[in-house]
């Protein structure tokens, strides 16, 4: 089962490579950089990524699993954002050189023998001058998002989504995380 960004969602993020970057807005996007929508500002337009719910079948584990959405279509919120206050200008004036894709792999094996697989594009990966900004998800299970500043691009520092996929003694959960360039995301679509 996979579960990636669209063809359109990864359009939209083309744009976003080689603007200058201003700030990080929502209209719920508190201080500690937790949200259901998070706005990315630049010289060019606004982004919007969203947490979204898709209710799906993997492999027998009929749940709820959250799926990221990105849109152009942000002025109604990013106009409520404004208004509260809730802009986040760290890294502001950086220029977005390489936008990346954070997927994740979950495999599970049970008894010892492969059983499936769950792939998830977990976040947004925005390359600064100084550094980097991760919006990724909290859970595989739910919308929120997080916001994370990074010195280095390591998947290690990023937080792993939480999930109700669990070791026990007959089944082994295995999560390998990888970063995708945008262009390989965008060719993997239009095969």
């Amino acid at each position: 089962m996979e579960n990636q960004f669209s063809e359109r969602s990864l359009q939209s993020f083309k744009t976003l490579v080689g603007a200058q970057f201003e700030y990080l807005a929502g209209p719920t996007l508190d201080p500690d950089l937790v949200s259901d929508l998070v706005l990315i500002q630049t010289n060019s337009g606004t982004i919007a990524i969203q947490g979204d719910i898709l209710q799906l079948d993997v492999e027998g584990f009929d749940d709820t699993y959250s799926q990221l959405v990105a849109t152009s279509d942000a002025q109604q919120a990013l106009t409520k954002a404004k208004r509260i206050g809730n802009l986040y200008f760290f890294k502001a004036g950086e220029t977005i050189s390489k936008v990346l894709i954070l997927r994740d792999e979950i495999r599970c094996f049970e008894n010892h023998e492969f059983s499936w697989k769950y792939v998830s594009d977990s976040g947004l990966i925005l390359q600064l001058d100084s550094g980097f900004i991760a919006i990724t998800k909290l859970g595989y299970h739910d919308e929120l998002l997080s916001v994370s500043y990074l010195e280095k691009l390591d998947s290690d520092e990023i937080p792993t989504p939480t999930a109700a996929f669990e070791d026990n003694l007959d089944t082994n959960i295995v999560v390998e995380r990888k970063f995708i360039t945008l262009e390989e995301a965008l060719g993997e679509v239009s095969e």
